[in-house]
């Protein structure tokens, strides 16, 4: 049977929980956004010189497979494929041969998240004061309307106040310290998945630029961008010139009939 004082070292555990995830929220947050404008800036910077290094890339790749396989040009593997079998490549494929089986009704389960949701929602209007549940309804029904969201996600969008030491008419004692268990393991694991979101950030953050890059309009951040096209450019040249080589051997092979590269 649980106690008052049960109940309180539980609402002292989610109060640190909450005062702990706000900061983690917020410097995720700022993160993203510069992880987000650093990418954007260096896709401007390098997004023509990637979009000719995949198509150096793919011609180089083609040119190799062709001649290995010896196939010239301007044959398609497909076509030279069924040519070398002595068959024709059918239009379309022929209709399946085999019974149709009828399908077999399954079950669709229970939503426990949304019912989870649902039955948060409802404890916390039942509970907030009367001039914030506009507010704190608005907040409620964005996550309700999300499917990817679970109760975590509410709670952690909850100031601290009255509302969390709050019991509703119908619980008794023990039903309190059984929900707010189960909040201290929801916000237990959104304090994970925030941390967890931090690490993720700083390593795509480092993709794009240094700690001491991160003042975008910096010359040390433009210097950077310039010294990654650079890079890039150097890189296109040479599959430019892997390239000319490969259809020069394969210009070779054609006019020697096959017989060997030149």
């Amino acid at each position: 049977m649980a106690s008052q004082a049960h109940v309180d070292d539980v609402l002292t555990a989610l109060e640190a929980l909450v005062g702990e995830i706000a900061p983690l929220r917020t410097q995720a947050d700022s993160l993203r956004r510069e992880v987000a404008l650093a990418r954007k800036d260096y896709e401007q910077a390098l997004r023509s010189l990637n979009d000719e290094t995949e198509r150096l890339t793919a011609k180089q790749n083609a040119l190799r497979a062709r001649l290995k396989s010896g196939e010239s040009m301007t044959t398609t593997p497909t076509t030279a494929g069924a040519r070398a079998a002595g068959a024709s490549v059918p239009a379309t494929a022929p209709p399946s041969t085999q019974p149709v089986v009828p399908a077999i009704p399954v079950a669709i389960p229970t939503d426990s998240r949304a019912e989870r949701k649902r039955a948060l929602a409802d404890f916390i209007i039942s509970v907030v004061d009367s001039a914030q549940e506009n507010v704190v309804r608005e907040r409620l029904n964005i996550v309700l309307a999300d499917t990817s969201r679970d109760i975590g996600d509410m709670l952690e969008d909850l100031s601290w106040g009255p509302i969390w030491s709050a019991r509703s008419e119908w619980e008794t004692l023990d039903e309190q310290a059984t929900r707010l268990e189960a909040w201290r393991t929801s916000l237990t694991a959104r304090r994970l998945h925030w941390q967890r979101e931090l690490i993720e950030l700083e390593r795509e953050g480092r993709k794009y630029f240094l700690p001491e890059r991160r003042q975008r309009s910096s010359p040390e951040w433009l210097a950077f961008l310039g010294d990654l096209a650079t890079e890039q450019q150097k890189e296109n040249v040479r599959l430019q010139h892997e390239v000319e080589v490969l259809e020069r051997q394969l210009s070779g092979r054609r006019a020697g009939g096959g017989r060997g590269d030149e």
